[in-house]
């Protein structure tokens, strides 16, 4: 072999050697990428949005309906489906607050290990949602935040004022993924609440 066909075969192995390790991160790229925006599914793909980095509740001093401080941690840590509204419940919050009680009853055997939360950034609440939520949704926990607060530690993530969108909150009380509606038909809060069923099987393994 001559010295130009070695030089030849040289450079060929260098550019394997560089390109195949390029190739396979492109590629790997471009999968995440394909599968975060559902146009493939990878069978592990979170089916709602992670919220990176993930927002502490606890630092967005929450208060129960009397002011006094809400502790997240205790006495029973639990997953949370949270929906955040204000101290009127329109026929929207009314709605999501419904996906959430028919989503924590189709979870199953995880549903002692779930609870529910109407986040208000009201500060405030009318009577009106009182007795919607004493009469419909006796366990759900409804607590106050501030919304500025809650904006300062959102950073633009989390829109809190979208009424389409319904949260996921960890043991340790990481708001750490959200869910949008496309809307708030019997149909549509079906399909989502699958996907958060998905999601938590797989989470909570």
């Amino acid at each position: 072999m001559s010295e130009k066909d070695i030089q030849k075969s040289n450079r060929i192995v260098l550019l394997l050697i560089v390109g195949i390790p390029t190739l396979i991160i492109l590629m790997s790229t471009g999968l995440f990428l394909l599968a975060d925006n559902r146009v493939i599914d990878l069978g592990v793909s979170s089916k709602g949005q992670l919220i990176q980095p993930p927002i502490q509740l606890l630092d967005a001093d929450l208060k129960n309906t009397d002011l006094s401080f809400f502790d997240y941690g205790t006495p029973d840590p639990r997953w949370t489906f949270l929906v955040i509204g204000g101290a009127q419940c329109d026929e929207l919050c009314q709605r999501m607050l419904y996906f959430t009680r028919q989503a924590h009853k189709a979870s199953g055997k995880m549903m002692n290990d779930i609870s529910r939360m109407y986040l208000n950034t009201s500060m405030q609440s009318s009577a009106s949602l009182e007795q919607f939520l004493s009469e419909e949704h006796q366990d759900v926990s409804h607590v106050y935040v501030e919304s500025s607060k809650l904006n300062e530690l959102a950073q633009g993530k989390v829109d809190i004022a979208n009424p389409y969108r319904f949260y996921l909150v960890d043991r340790r009380g990481w708001l750490m993924m959200q869910y949008q509606a496309k809307d708030l038909d019997d149909l549509s809060l079906s399909d989502l609440s699958k996907d958060v069923i998905k999601d938590l099987k797989r989470l909570m393994q």
